[in-house]
């Protein structure tokens, strides 16, 4: 069983994500914070993160750079956010993501994503 880490604030988006990975076997861990994410991470190594960019005082971004620091390339991060501004896009992929998904997508489409990153990090 794959295991995802989903750092989120809101609640309906938590909720949507976290059944349609559990569809697919998945076990969720949840954090709405990037110091609830930080501590999740120390006490237990996920296969693949969802990073929400739209944490509060930016911490979403700050939380990838913190992964790719602490964890290296090896763990697969996928940044959603509600703005596709190609500044944000761009600054995600420096900081270390490997997918970018813009708010409001297709359920299908993020667990496209994430089967995807997960196959690739295990072959």
């Amino acid at each position: 069983m794959k295991k995802i880490l989903l750092v989120e604030e809101e609640d309906v988006m938590v909720t949507a994500i976290e059944f349609r990975l559990q569809k697919i076997g998945c076990q969720v861990s949840k954090a709405k914070n990037a110091e609830s994410a930080q501590h999740l991470l120390q006490m237990d190594a996920p296969d693949l993160v969802i990073v929400s960019l739209n944490l509060q005082n930016g911490a979403g971004m700050d939380l990838v750079k913190w992964i790719r620091k602490e964890r290296g390339v090896k763990l697969p991060v996928v940044i959603i956010s509600e703005l596709e501004q190609e500044e944000e896009v761009m600054e995600a992929y420096d900081a270390g993501a490997n997918d970018f998904i813009t708010k409001p997508f297709k359920p299908t489409e993020l667990v496209l994503r994430v089967t995807h990153l997960l196959d690739k990090h295990d072959a």
